[in-house]
């Protein structure tokens, strides 16, 4: 355990000559034991000990473009799909966000009086800093989200509507849209 290393490394010095090093030096030796040894000091902190951190260790910058990656493919799999359009303008939602690394509730909060679609190109945001979907992604935006209506027409302000349309969807709302739902085999076990 790296709080046996810990004290092991400290000797017969008093427990207030604990440093950040020491610290360091215990994690080096068992990085498994992050969260024990956290808990030790915030103990040690509460006690009037010496304040100990640990550092929250690096994300390594490819797994998480990897992890991007995988879950672009896997919202693009999910929208090619999907037949419903609640779901899919979810869906769109959350691939501009992860696409364009935007927060999702910049994205919700879009209206279509800042949206141009034209048959070639789809952009967003077109007086600010004009981002433009590439072709696939801008297909899929035109047929799903044009379902509401005429860009034209003076229906919803929002691109992304909650269910009344008075305001935009909120994150919440995407994440129970976006929440497995069975399958009409799963949900349906048929004449038994």
């Amino acid at each position: 355990m790296s709080l046996d290393t810990l004290l092991a490394a400290l000797g017969d010095a008093p427990i207030a000559d604990l440093s950040q090093r020491h610290v360091a030096n215990a994690l080096r030796a068992r990085p498994r034991d992050r969260t024990s040894l956290q808990s030790f000091l915030s103990f040690l902190a509460s006690e009037d000990g010496p304040k100990l951190t640990i550092a929250k260790p690096r994300q390594d910058p490819a797994a998480q473009r990897r992890r991007l990656q995988a879950d672009i493919r896997k919202c693009r799999k999910r929208l090619h799909r999907t037949r419903d359009v609640v779901e899919a303008r979810a869906l769109i939602a959350v691939l501009i966000s992860r696409i364009f690394t935007l927060p999702l509730s910049r994205v919700l909060s879009l209206k279509r009086s800042e949206v141009a679609v034209t048959p070639k190109a789809v952009t967003l945001w077109k007086d600010g800093e004009g981002l433009t979907l590439d072709e696939p992604l801008a297909n899929v935006f035109r047929e799903w989200i044009s379902l509401a209506g005429s860009w034209r027409s003076p229906g919803y302000p929002w691109v992304f509507p909650s269910r009344d349309g008075l305001r935009p969807a909120s994150e919440g709302s995407i994440a129970y849209h976006l929440k497995k739902r069975p399958s009409v085999s799963e949900a349906d076990p048929g004449p038994s």
